[in-house]
């Protein structure tokens, strides 16, 4: 006979299991990411889940969770969870040092103002504790950078510049990101290498990305509230 116990804490709803679970937590919506991850997380043997609305699912407590979707949601999901989604700071490119992103970007009482650039190319890097762990091209002479056949593809060298620009950065600047972080990198007209934004991962589009390797970092961005205490206080 198998027994569960069931507690509710705030909007989230656990029962107890004697093991813990991975689980993916998607929003409503339907797209090419989440059936990506979705497949990533059923061949590493996760549970995964669907809110329904704006309710969160139903899972066991003490489960680790991965969380993707719309920002608004997904933060909404982690806080009845009691877990925090890492994420960088509002500010990140303009504290950014000029020498990794080669241009000037300025604060105004409503938006960012940009010097105007021409960008080659650009490429998503999904990055875990400083280190790049799957990237892919998304765009490219101004358009996307996806072929006919729906490759991202890109030259070997090209993404070794690309791997090589962006963990200089993470290890080199003084603004700092989270350990769990997409970091866009491309290259400009002229100029060369230089960082284009940082963003969650739990809400960034995959492109070509490694969707194994994806669902792992935005899992370790997903964290519990005593956790990242814990981390605060270091």
């Amino acid at each position: 006979m198998r027994l569960r116990w069931w507690i509710q804490l705030g909007a989230g709803q656990f029962w107890f299991h004697k093991n813990c679970m991975d689980f993916l937590i998607l929003s409503p919506r339907q797209s090419e990411d989440t059936q990506a991850l979705w497949r990533a997380a059923l061949q590493a043997g996760w549970h995964i889940e669907r809110a329904v609305g704006w309710e969160p699912p139903v899972i066991p407590a003490g489960s680790k969770i991965a969380i993707y979707g719309e920002p608004i949601l997904s933060r909404r999901l982690a806080e009845a969870y009691h877990h925090v989604l890492m994420e960088p700071a509002a500010d990140w490119l303009i504290q950014l040092e000029f020498t990794w992103k080669k241009r000037a970007i300025k604060q105004g009482q409503l938006h960012e103002f940009m010097q105007p650039v021409t960008w080659e190319v650009e490429y998503r890097c999904f990055v875990f504790q400083g280190n790049v762990e799957t990237l892919s091209p998304y765009w490219r002479a101004g358009r996307l950078a996806q072929s006919a056949d729906g490759e991202w593809v890109a030259p070997h060298d090209e993404q070794q510049q690309a791997v090589a620009f962006a963990e200089d950065l993470l290890r080199g600047s003084k603004a700092s990101l989270p350990e769990a972080i997409v970091l866009d990198v491309g290259k400009i007209e002229g100029q060369g290498w230089a960082a284009v934004e940082a963003n969650a991962c739990w809400a960034s589009g995959l492109y070509g990305c490694d969707s194994s390797k994806a669902l792992e970092i935005i899992q370790s961005a997903c964290v519990p509230y005593e956790q990242n205490l814990d981390r605060r206080d270091c």
